[in-house]
């Protein structure tokens, strides 16, 4: 169990104290209740053996302490007053407690019977009964407690004492008995109380932290998937991370860009939507993947084509990587557009079919005088295989320096 002095610091002493304040109000509605049937019952039975006038005063004041605690209450509930604010309530609700006190304890007085034993000791059990009620509600705080039990209990002792009742020593000892019982009581109320609260607090705050562990957590989580996404997207290639069963699990607007979809629309969807093999369209892309990263991860060796939402097709580059997460493997593809490189190849494959069928001799000397391209009729004039003169030497491809000349 809690120790109520250790490890309760000045703002959890404040806490605490707000939170018997409230506990306190929450019943008070019950306690006015139940004052006012105990007060009109209590009226009816002494009704014959005490004058009417006392009564109606007494009833009158019972009514008005009422009406006064129930308009506090009102205010209290519309005010929600916070835990600097709630001392000043509590302020409120001790005065309300003292002069309710105050007024059954005025009512032991006027309406104690001065000829009638059995009403005497009616009104010492009325008493009794009442302590006991506010044991259970103000028992929490045993300071107002006090302020409430001490006025009602104790006046009526010298008036019963003064009648001439029954047994006044019996009478006496037992309202001292039940008096300390009742303190002691509302001790151990007070400390059941502080207990609970405080459990409550420690778990209240056990879970504040974890819920400020996991938004930090949550935090950090969604910096690094930013800090990744921008990676991502600030990559020239295309990237999609891919599952085992070849579903697209993350792309970049690269690739989103490529193929004319939205970045949304392309996750969750099947790598064979956007990058089937036209060369061998029997092959599905996760197999090609798949096998691929078995034997050898890198670049693709087949030229592959994404396919467009709008139906057409883009020439790409493929290098896959695995990537091991959570335990599960997933696929990281680049994808590279090669319709520039392509384009290219092209035009040098028609400009290198013009050179090879022109009957001039055509060759591509670099700076360090080795042979970067030469067309057929120079092979042919000298004789000579393509791979016998790129990347070689003038000098050792054609040491004669008159035929050297000739060339030039």
């Amino acid at each position: 169990m809690f120790n109520l002095k250790s490890n309760v610091d000045e703002n959890q002493l404040k806490v605490i104290n707000a939170e018997k304040t409230r506990l306190l109000y929450s019943s008070l509605a019950v306690s006015l209740y139940a004052t006012i049937a105990a007060s009109v019952c209590f009226s009816a039975v002494q009704w014959d053996v005490v004058p009417h006038s006392r009564i109606i005063i007494w009833q009158t004041l019972i009514l008005l302490v009422v009406l006064i605690r129930a308009t506090t209450l009102l205010a209290y509930q519309r005010a929600r007053p916070d835990d600097d604010q709630i001392e000043r309530w509590k302020k409120f609700f001790v005065t309300g407690t003292a002069a309710a006190g105050i007024a059954w304890g005025l009512g032991g007085i006027l309406l104690f019977p001065a000829h009638n034993p059995e009403h005497q000791v009616l009104v010492i059990l009325v008493m009794l009964a009442m302590a006991a009620g506010a044991m259970t509600s103000l028992g929490i705080i045993p300071f107002i407690f006090l302020l409430f039990v001490t006025p009602t209990m104790l006046p009526v002792l010298p008036v019963y004492i003064l009648a001439d009742g029954p047994q006044p020593l019996m009478v006496i000892i037992m309202m001292l008995l039940s008096f300390g019982f009742f303190l002691r009581a509302s001790l151990n109320i007070s400390r059941i109380t502080e207990q609970n609260i405080q459990a409550r607090l420690f778990s209240h705050s056990r879970e504040m932290e974890k819920g400020l562990e996991v938004e930090r957590q949550r935090q950090e989580l969604l910096e690094m998937e930013s800090i990744y996404q921008n990676i991502l997207d600030n990559n020239p290639d295309g990237v999609a991370i891919i599952s085992d069963k070849g579903k697209i699990q993350l792309v970049n607007n690269r690739l989103a860009n490529l193929t004319g979809y939205t970045t949304q629309a392309l996750i969750g969807s099947s790598a064979d939507d956007i990058i089937p093999m036209k060369q061998a369209s029997h092959i599905s892309t996760g197999n090609i993947l798949g096998e691929q990263l078995r034997q050898n991860p890198g670049p693709v060796d087949s030229t592959l084509y994404l396919i467009r939402r709008d139906g057409g097709s883009v020439p790409v580059d493929i290098t896959l990587s695995p990537l091991q997460l959570d335990g599960r493997t997933y696929t990281v593809a680049y994808v590279h557009d090669i319709t520039f490189r392509i384009e290219n190849e092209r035009r040098l494959s028609q400009y290198k079919h013009i050179a090879d069928n022109s009957p001039d001799l055509m060759l591509l000397v670099g700076a360090d005088m080795t042979y970067k391209a030469v067309n057929s009729s120079f092979l042919k004039a000298l004789g000579l295989k393509e791979e016998n003169v790129l990347e070689h030497h003038t000098w050792d491809v054609i040491p004669d320096p008159t035929r050297v000349e000739l060339v030039r």
